[in-house]
């Protein structure tokens, strides 16, 4: 890491820059010095990724929860369907799309959490 961090790091002459910048060797040497340097190298590149990674998780958690299933049908949408039905026992795909829907909702709650924190 500190070899990368001695090449390149991103310009701080914006949130949202893309530039980068070579280190000089007073940077070099304080990036030795002050390991916390590293971490805000660190936290620029997440602030900078963080945005595209909350859309792809998104449009992941949209379409697994339209991919599982409903037994309320339409009826339901009217105050029909049955409600009280049977026990109904996930398996196979149904129960991985559920679980992954689990797994992505928590982990877009996480990455908004930290979207917070950087801000």
């Amino acid at each position: 890491m500190a070899k990368l961090a001695d090449a390149l790091a991103l310009g701080a002459s914006g949130r949202d820059s893309m530039e980068v910048q070579v280190l000089s060797p007073a940077q070099s040497k304080a990036l030795h010095l002050f390991p916390f340097y590293a971490s805000i190298i660190s936290m620029t590149i997440i602030a900078t990724i963080l945005p595209y990674i909350q859309i792809i998780l998104s449009v992941i958690l949209v379409v697994a929860i339209l991919f599982q299933h409903s037994d309320a049908g339409a009826g339901g949408a009217f105050g029909g369907g049955d409600g009280g039905g049977l026990y109904h026992t996930r398996r196979g795909f149904e129960k991985f799309i559920f679980t992954t829907t689990i797994i992505i909702g928590i982990l877009f709650a996480i990455s908004s959490v930290v979207a917070i924190f950087i801000k």
